[in-house]
This record gives C-alpha cells, structure tokens and sequence, in this order.
C-alpha cells in the first residue's frame, strides 16, 4: 500500500495545541486558575474550557458555539470530559472576575521565566466599533476605526518594552484617553 490508499475517518489538529500545553505547563497556568477559583462552587474544569479557547483563538478564531462542534477535532490530552456549550461562555465569566489576580500571577511568572526587570512600560489606547445591542460599555465616541456611526469601546494595553502584555482594560466607548491612564 502506499500513502494514496490511506483514508483518514478524522483527522486532529495536533501542532498549535500541543505547543500551547507545553507552554500552559511551563506558566502554571491550570493551577493558577484553580487557586484563583477556590472557595467558590465552580462544577467544571474552567482551565480546560480557557485552554480550549486559547487554542481556537490561535488555530481557527471564531465562535464559542463552532469551537463546541469541533472541539473534538483538537489534541488536548488533559481534556477528558464531555464538553458542554454553556461551560464555554460560563468559564468566560469566571475568567473575568479573576482577571487581576490571573494578571497578577502571570506578570510574576513571566518576570521569572524571562529574567525581566521592569524600567519602563509602554500604553497604548486604541477603539474598535461594536455591532448589536448588548454591549454595556459600548457609547459613540471618538472613533479611531472612522465609524462615527456606530457604538465602540476602547481598549487599553500595557506592555514591556519587548512587547509582552502585563494587562488591559476595556473602557466605555466615549472614555477621553487621558482618563484611562490612573486605572492602568
């Protein structure tokens, strides 16, 4: 036989997850999200759901509802469960209450992994329009991407001067820039 009469059944993406496990591991990152959620009463595996996330987001952005159809088609070895639609957008709402703290955690872990000592940070401020009603922060502002017409909000992100992300924040759309920087 040769490679010609091979027909595959399925196929798993195999690259992307697994460099983004071994990056995962070498963070901590499943520990530091079940550390940041003890105390509370939390019945699924949110690490493996954000890790899930993470992975689609870098091999093939798109919705949480096709992630769940074609979850399957991943390699995730740690991931031994029947995944559930709901879990996708609850872990999203766990994430955002730990969000300091996981910030908190990953800052330390990278200045460790990298040697960094930190003399200076770099922000920057930009807009992105929003389509749909359900946004709570989105308002007409000063529109960066020209859409005037259209609700937005703003986005801000500090950096290393090498570019590594340290945390951000989304802002109401009609937030005046230099109101943002005290936050950050």
């Amino acid at each position: 036989g040769s490679l010609e009469d091979l027909n595959p059944q399925s196929t798993l993406h195999f690259g992307v997850p697994y460099v983004v496990q071994f990056l995962w591991d070498q963070l901590g990152l499943t520990n530091a999200i079940r550390d940041a959620l003890k105390g509370r009463e939390v019945t699924f595996d949110v690490a493996a759901y954000i890790q899930a996330m993470v992975i689609n987001r870098l091999l093939d952005p798109s919705s949480k509802l096709h992630l769940f159809d074609t979850v399957e088609d991943l390699y995730l070895p740690d991931a031994s469960h029947e995944w559930q639609l709901q879990h996708f957008y609850r872990a999203l709402d766990y994430l955002i209450d730990i969000k300091p703290q996981l910030e908190r955690f990953l800052y330390s872990r990278l200045t460790d992994l990298f040697n960094l000592r930190l003399s200076l940070v770099l922000y920057d401020l930009t807009s992105t329009h929003v389509t749909g009603h359900h946004c709570t922060l989105a308002e007409r502002g000063y529109s960066r991407t020209h859409r005037p017409d259209l609700e937005q909000v703003e986005l801000g992100l500090l950096v290393t001067p090498e570019g590594l992300p340290i945390t951000h924040e989304v802002f109401s759309g009609n937030t005046p820039d230099k109101s943002t920087v005290p936050e950050i």
